[in-house]
């Protein structure tokens, strides 16, 4: 980075005061592989077959990804709107289906307080909503899979409440509906959650703030 700065000293407009400039070093990647270590070596990757958080994290993204965005967003605002209005009141329902899927859904929602539970406004940006699209996770970039994790947490029972529309809608035989299937599963998992929850914090406590501080003074 030293050496860039030399090379942008002799362009003009560049760098307005050549005794100032910002150097991004290696600190911010190796303080996400402080998490990927770890992650990877307790819970292992996120990879075809694995029943953990990672796999969790990765799946909610194909979720996003196997449906066309503006369907994909109306089936998030109906499950928000489901999920703001719903009360536990016993589950006592005809259809031996939907109870179940309340009884689960009870379940996830007991796995914490601190939840999303707003419904978005349609017409207003989709930016830090649960209409903004989740960022894919990518393994090399760690910073994606804490923002991918606090997305997934945020949002948990919307997540779960859209996974069982699709098993609901969509042949068993589509994309979609296995992707789902394979969500509800691993969201029903508690232990998952509590891994989700663990990378969630590391990300938030540890690496965002140096991110957010990095963005902002070089916007």
């Amino acid at each position: 980075m030293d050496s860039l700065a030399d090379e942008l000293h002799l362009l003009n407009n560049v760098i307005h005061d050549g005794r100032q400039y910002l150097v991004a070093n290696c600190c911010i990647h190796s303080l996400q592989n402080q998490l990927s270590n770890g992650v990877k070596e307790a819970l292992g990757d996120g990879g075809l077959g694995n029943i953990n958080a990672m796999q969790l994290i990765h799946t909610v993204w194909d979720l996003q990804e196997s449906l066309p965005l503006e369907e994909w967003r109306h089936m998030l605002m109906r499950s928000s709107e489901f999920v703001h209005s719903h009360r536990d009141q016993g589950d006592n329902d005809d259809n031996e289906n939907y109870a179940q899927f309340l009884v689960n859904f009870n379940e996830v929602s007991a796995f914490h307080s601190s939840f999303k539970r707003d419904v978005p406004d349609p017409s207003a940006k989709c930016e830090g909503t649960i209409l903004a699209k989740m960022l894919a996770p990518i393994l090399t970039r760690w910073w994606t899979v804490g923002s991918a994790a606090s997305c997934a947490f945020d949002y948990y029972l919307q997540l779960f409440h859209a996974a069982q529309t699709i098993i609901n809608v969509y042949s068993s035989v589509s994309r979609a509906n296995k992707i789902a299937s394979a969500l509800c599963s691993l969201m029903l998992d508690q232990e998952n959650f509590i891994d989700l929850c663990l990378i969630r914090s590391f990300h938030k406590r540890c690496v965002n703030k140096h991110l957010d501080c990095y963005n902002r003074r070089t916007i």
